[in-house]
């Protein structure tokens, strides 16, 4: 029984415990990791794909769902667990692909070169976003867009810092 009592182990067992709580919270409260029903549609968009001299197979290609998740619920979701659980959690937002309303607040540059959008969601100031325009001259727009413009961001979740900043990728912007 005196192994019990001792701290590492139960350290190392509330940790595990918590961390099965916090992979339960996500997959039941926000749907992360649950597998989602694909729609049937009456006239599904069909490609063909010649093969040798086989005749031809179809493969029915479909765009993967946007997540309906709110900058605010990741954050305030990580904000509600322990400091040192939050970064292996952040860890399972990686790769989300969303479609968000924002608002510019502010653009930077980056160390080669490169430009980011630093946005919010619509009509709050936190979290921030941060977007990088992979092609300034398919959005010209963002050189003349004024502080507070709204427009859709989508992309996919490259990472979330303990600091509460969510930085994406593969954006694109509709204005």
């Amino acid at each position: 029984m005196e192994f019990f009592t001792n701290p590492w182990v139960i350290g190392i067992g509330s940790t595990v415990i918590a961390s099965v709580i916090a992979g339960l919270v996500l997959y039941h409260g926000f749907g992360i990791g649950k597998a989602k029903a694909q729609k049937q549609t009456s006239n599904p968009q069909q490609h063909t794909i010649p093969i040798s001299s086989h005749p031809p197979i179809e493969e029915k290609i479909e765009e993967k769902p946007k997540n309906t998740l709110l900058p605010e619920e990741i954050i305030g979701y990580l904000d509600g667990l322990p400091p040192f659980q939050r970064e292996s959690a952040a860890k399972n937002y990686e790769g989300i692909t969303v479609s968000w309303d924002v608002t510019l607040f502010s653009t930077s540059t980056g160390l080669h070169g490169e430009t980011y959008l630093n946005v919010s969601s619509q009509g709050k100031s936190q979290p921030p976003i941060i977007c990088p325009v992979q092609d300034l001259a398919r959005y010209p727009e963002v050189k003349v867009m004024k502080k507070g413009i709204p427009f859709r961001v989508e992309g996919q979740i490259d990472h979330v810092s303990n600091l509460g900043v969510i930085a994406l990728h593969n954006c694109q912007f509709h204005f």
